[in-house]
């Protein structure tokens, strides 16, 4: 069984864009679309990389570990309290840390991929309205 490369150990170009532990906290990189053992890739479209980069640090880390995740183990295996269905074809990704709650909205496209649309912190019980529907309108940009 091969090891598969950590975060650290990918090398990124400037098209990418992932969640990257360094030396000062963790980097934010343009683009990103990682593959690995599973067939899962994760990807992010570009306007949610600046809403990453807006949490704070505890929850950018989480944000990192859960793609990670589905990445190594598979999409199919991350159940509740990490990943839930919303609504149709939108699913979240949930994080929890001392600094809040944040979630990450994402859609499942053909050829095992994972698109995260939609990044906030959360801040009520329920998800807000408005992310929902910039979420959707950004699935449908995607697929126009």
């Amino acid at each position: 069984m091969t090891k598969q490369p950590s975060y650290a150990d990918r090398r990124v170009s400037d098209q990418d864009a992932c969640l990257f532990p360094g030396a000062q906290g963790l980097k934010v990189y343009s683009g990103c679309a990682v593959t690995t053992g599973t067939g899962w890739t994760v990807e992010t479209v570009s306007v949610a990389d600046a809403e990453v980069e807006a949490l704070p640090v505890a929850l950018r880390a989480g944000l990192v570990r859960l793609p990670e995740a589905v990445e190594n183990v598979g999409l199919e295996t991350l159940r509740a309290p990490h990943a839930r269905q919303l609504d149709g074809k939108l699913w979240e990704l949930r994080v929890r840390a001392d600094a809040g709650n944040a979630r990450g909205i994402y859609v499942t496209m053909a050829e095992r991929r994972v698109v995260v649309l939609r990044v906030f912190a959360k801040k009520s019980r329920k998800i807000p309205r408005r992310a929902l529907a910039t979420a959707r309108r950004r699935m449908r940009q995607m697929t126009t």
